[in-house]
């Protein structure tokens, strides 16, 4: 039998809407009746932490069913603690993660991203700045994210799937939760 593997699930949209149906308890409980280990979950923003001896794509059938019991349609990003450190070894932009590592973000898609694609989507921004990291996407939002014009709708458009977004505190706490 496979070895447990520690997972990272990235759930996308978790909103205040989203916890009146599904609180972050129901979701590590429902995670803990489907046999899923170790489950934890941080803030209330849908990030999981579980083990599973599962595939990537038993594991994404089983949180998708879970999250479909609650009536929602948020999508998973499933990683691996190796890599999101991975994403955090790359240290994108230095400057930002000394001094505004909440206003750098880190987009998590599900496939590879075109490198011809993000040229394109620089062109429709502003001050910010990008690095493609394969299926990761991180922004440099220096001047703030509410007042960009890279909203995660325009991007999302612009690439052609959807993903989710964490801010450079966040991925790192994620590591640091998983190597516990």
């Amino acid at each position: 039998m496979a070895k447990s593997k520690k997972w990272i699930a990235l759930l996308r949209a978790v909103l205040p809407a989203t916890h009146k149906k599904m609180s972050m308890q129901q979701l590590r409980e429902s995670c803990e009746k489907t046999g899923l280990e170790n489950v934890s979950t941080h803030a209330a923003s849908g990030n999981l932490l579980f083990s599973s001896r599962s595939t990537k794509q038993e594991l994404l059938t089983i949180l998708n069913g879970i999250i479909a019991s609650y009536d929602l349609e948020n999508s998973v990003i499933l990683r691996t603690p190796a890599q999101l450190k991975s994403v955090i070894s790359s240290a994108p932009f230095a400057d930002a993660i000394d001094t505004r590592p909440n206003l750098l973000l880190v987009y998590f898609y599900d496939k590879k991203l075109p490198a011809s694609q993000i040229e394109e989507l620089e062109l429709k921004g502003g001050p910010e700045r990008m690095q493609l990291l394969g299926r990761e996407l991180c922004i440099d939002y220096k001047e703030g994210v509410a007042r960009s014009k890279l909203t995660p709708k325009l991007i999302e458009r612009h690439l052609g799937q959807s993903g989710t977004a964490r801010n450079w505190n966040a991925v790192n706490k994620l590591v640091e939760l998983s190597a516990k």
